[in-house]
């Protein structure tokens, strides 16, 4: 059980600048391949709960010390650390727990062509509306996960509009739809007629980011 010595405020780990209720992905060293989760729990610099937020998951992460890169994204910058699987608890619940560390490293470029993100979005073409959530972004465009996305029609290059929770609207067109798990479908956009106003605003929301 945690306690207050285990977590400065129960809820958050300053060095690590993870809070619950974060979104994380998890990626295997050995294959590459990632899942996302969520952090509901943890104790300093010993482990972090984490529960997974796909129905299926690749057999590596059933492996005890199985070598993990967890990523994560704070303030509009990337961060991550070395990990190794500790348990994995299917019931009631998919629970993954990782080992922690106490400090953290940025990984983030401005040269990077793509910046890791977790950014809540609205997604519309023509009558179409739906909630997605924006996991990559460069200047160029950004890459969506949506869930739920049954028979939704978006032939390539379909208009789409973004719509981010802080009100900003960029204008874009679908590249490419392709099925990620069993309800989850990535859909990568191209920005369409980026002004300064909607760089600007961008920029603001993900700071990484460099017009």
């Amino acid at each position: 059980m945690l306690d207050n010595r285990d977590v400065p405020d129960a809820t958050s780990n300053h060095g690590l600048l993870i809070k619950f209720g974060m979104r994380m992905i998890v990626k295997s060293c050995r294959t590459n391949k990632s899942i996302s989760c969520e952090l509901i729990g943890m104790r300093c610099g010993k482990y972090l709960i984490l529960r997974m937020l796909e129905d299926n998951y690749p057999a590596e992460f059933h492996r005890k010390g199985e070598l993990l890169t967890v990523r994560y994204v704070c303030a509009g910058c990337v961060f991550d650390f070395s990990s190794r699987v500790i348990k994995l608890v299917d019931s009631p619940d998919k629970l993954f727990f990782v080992e922690s560390q106490e400090t953290v490293e940025s990984c983030n470029s401005r040269s990077s062509e793509r910046i890791d993100c977790f950014v809540p979005v609205q997604l519309s073409s023509g009558e179409t509306v739906f909630n997605a959530t924006v996991v990559n972004v460069s200047t160029q465009g950004c890459l969506c996960v949506v869930d739920n996305f049954f028979d939704i029609s978006l032939e390539k290059p379909a208009l789409i509009s973004i719509r981010f929770f802080n009100g900003i609207s960029i204008d874009g067109e679908v590249r490419f739809t392709r099925r990620q798990f069993l309800h989850n479908h990535n859909i990568g956009i191209r920005f369409r007629n980026m002004d300064n106003d909607n760089k600007k605003n961008l920029k603001e929301l993900i700071p990484a980011l460099s017009f």
